[in-house]
């Protein structure tokens, strides 16, 4: 991973600050180094049918803490970000480019994969 050391990007965030939002394009996955975010997905984003869902207008929420990948599902299948991501707390992220990101799957393969088994 000394590929992914000298790749990557901080940012920080303050408080309540958006990093990105559902349907935006999605350039980066991220990484929490400090701090916390919350994922908000919408109801319509599930795709959930109004008839076989009393959910149907309920937003779901999460919060993610120190050590999180996230926006790595967007970035690998090139689609938009499907949830919007906002910081809980002064927060700073770790930004792992689309390129980085392939390059490192490419490279680990094998290792990826034996840590999926575990």
């Amino acid at each position: 991973f000394a590929l992914l050391s000298c790749k990557v990007v901080m940012k920080c965030f303050l408080s309540d600050s958006l990093i990105y939002e559902r349907g935006s394009a999605s350039n980066f996955a991220y990484i929490i180094v400090g701090g916390a975010i919350k994922e908000t997905i919408e109801s319509s984003a599930l795709k959930i049918s109004p008839v076989a869902s009393p959910i149907n207008s309920v937003n779901i929420e999460r919060i993610l803490n120190s050590g999180t990948l996230f926006g790595e599902v967007a970035l690998s299948t090139n689609n938009p970000y499907f949830s919007t991501v906002t910081t809980t707390e002064p927060t700073m992220v770790l930004c792992i480019s689309k390129h980085v990101l392939e390059q490192i799957y490419n490279n680990n393969k094998t290792k990826l994969c034996e840590i999926r088994i575990r």
